[in-house]
């Protein structure tokens, strides 16, 4: 078994292990969760009792969370939203809805859970929110008792509310969004999200949650001035207890700025700045920095232009190439799935870009590839972005490919998959389930249900099913 650390030490990797059968105290470590970061190597997480037992006491102020409050456990437990999601239930005595798997990747399904029984809590990442309200119609909505939208996990571009807000507005329910770190215990900042930050072209952050401070650093450590870009640092009780078994990895990420043995204080690697109203507005990952040709290019900062030079554009996601010809390509989602040219994108972002930072690839398409934790897939866009031309002239328009096997095809980056292969063999997972869905819907005008898909998982058995649903398409699909 992995050593931990003992209690009271900052130290991740050495000192008492799991086993040991002395008095637990709030330094002891909770649980580890594992996070990829940047380098794409697992290290998990060490947080303490302590970490997270000040969490709900850090957010009350924002909150009125109670015995009434029906929460959902959405989230997997891999994922430390899902450690706001359990005990912010159980430490407030409301009531816990355990969301089956195959619901949580179907939009319907889950909302008809959430107004089933009562959700008043609601959490979820901006791409899971994307993903799974797509498959909704606002305007037939009811959620009565549903209290509180919460985001996190990844940044939130408000304009992807615009609808939700037209059918609900921004009171009920409330509308929140907070930045946090697994190294941070969950949330380190909050801010409430009204219907005029649907204007707002870059995730605003806010503040830091009542035990936390915040202070932003340049590259030396020196503290930055309103308006300018620094690294976030936070400070206070939520600093977890290190990495586990990585005391070099640790060492470079924790520090121990104020008296005792416990680090409090983290380097995260994301950029923000202050604004005129005293609040933080996220610019992204420091890794997001690249050099290509000579230049040296935030890919967060393309990814905001294009946000401001197309209203429409809901979320947009920079992916670069590897080597010495690598190349920018740009994927974006669009309000109403409107079709859209490359050509028409390129024009309304030329006065914003220099050149050497326009995407050579520019795709609109209908969904993000996400990962299990519900967060855009990067890795997934980087594998299409091998496979895709270089032709900067080339228009690529949001819809679905002609056949249903190009559409399987393309949503697991699988040139070579036949009819009769297995899509779960070939690397399918429920959020890519829930994209070739929709595609299916928009291609054939017949939708086939998650279940369906599981249980006919060949592109030759979906056929079938598709067949009694809309007959003279599939007809005219297999004879072509």
């Amino acid at each position: 078994m992995a050593a931990l650390p003992p209690a009271g030490s900052a130290e991740g990797g050495g000192g008492s292990d799991l086993t040991s059968r002395s008095a637990p105290n709030s330094n002891d470590p909770a649980y580890i969760i594992y996070t990829s970061g940047s380098t794409g190597q697992p290290k998990g997480v060490l947080v303490s009792h302590g970490n997270a037992a000040r969490l709900f006491d850090a957010t009350k102020s924002y909150y009125d969370f109670g015995p009434e409050d029906v929460w959902l456990l959405f989230h997997s437990i891999a994922f430390d939203f899902s450690v706001w999601e359990l005990w912010g239930a159980l430490a407030h005595g409301g009531r816990l809805v355990v969301v089956p798997y195959i619901v949580s990747r179907s939009g319907r399904e889950l909302i008809a859970l959430v107004a089933s029984e009562g959700v008043t809590i609601l959490n979820l990442t901006p791409s899971g929110f994307r993903q799974l309200v797509a498959d909704i119609v606002l305007d037939e909505l009811v959620l009565p008792d549903l209290r509180w939208l919460i985001f996190a996990g990844e940044p939130l571009a408000p304009v992807m509310l615009t609808k939700w807000c037209d059918r609900f507005g921004d009171k009920h329910p409330q509308i929140a969004n907070m930045y946090g770190i697994t190294e941070t215990t969950v949330h380190s900042a909050f801010r409430r999200i009204r219907a005029p930050d649907l204007l707002v072209p870059r995730s605003p952050i806010g503040r830091p949650i009542d035990d936390t401070t915040i202070t932003l650093r340049d590259a030396e450590g020196r503290l930055v001035g309103p308006g300018e870009i620094g690294e976030i640092w936070v400070h206070g009780p939520g600093v977890a207890l290190g990495y586990l078994d990585r005391p070099e990895l640790t060492a470079s990420r924790f520090f121990t700025e104020g008296p005792g043995a416990l680090f409090d204080t983290y380097r995260s690697g994301d950029l923000a700045a202050w604004n005129a109203e005293g609040e933080l507005e996220y610019h992204g990952r420091m890794d997001d920095q690249i050099k290509l040709r000579g230049y040296r290019i935030e890919l967060g900062e393309i990814e905001h232009r294009i946000r401001l030079a197309w209203p429409g554009c809901e979320a947009a996601v920079i992916v670069s190439g590897e080597g010495s010809e690598a190349q920018l390509a740009a994927f974006m989602t669009v309000a109403d799935g409107k079709m859209i040219a490359s050509t028409e994108i390129r024009q309304a972002l030329a006065p914003h870009l220099p050149s050497y930072m326009m995407p050579a690839t520019i795709m609109a398409v209908s969904e993000l590839p996400l990962t299990v934790n519900g967060k855009t897939d990067r890795a997934a866009l980087r594998r299409r972005l091998l496979r895709a031309s270089s032709d900067s002239d080339s228009s690529t328009a949001v819809g679905a490919p002609s056949t249903l096997l190009a559409i399987w095809r393309d949503v697991l980056n699988v040139p070579d998959l036949g009819e009769a292969d297995n899509i779960f063999d070939h690397g399918a997972n429920s959020f890519l389930v829930v994209q070739a869905s929709h595609r299916i819907k928009r291609e054939f005008g017949a939708k086939l249900t998650l279940r369906e898909i599981f249980t006919s998982p060949s592109v030759a058995e979906m056929l079938s099913v598709l067949a009694q649903k809309a007959p003279s398409i599939v007809t005219q699909l297999v004879s072509g």
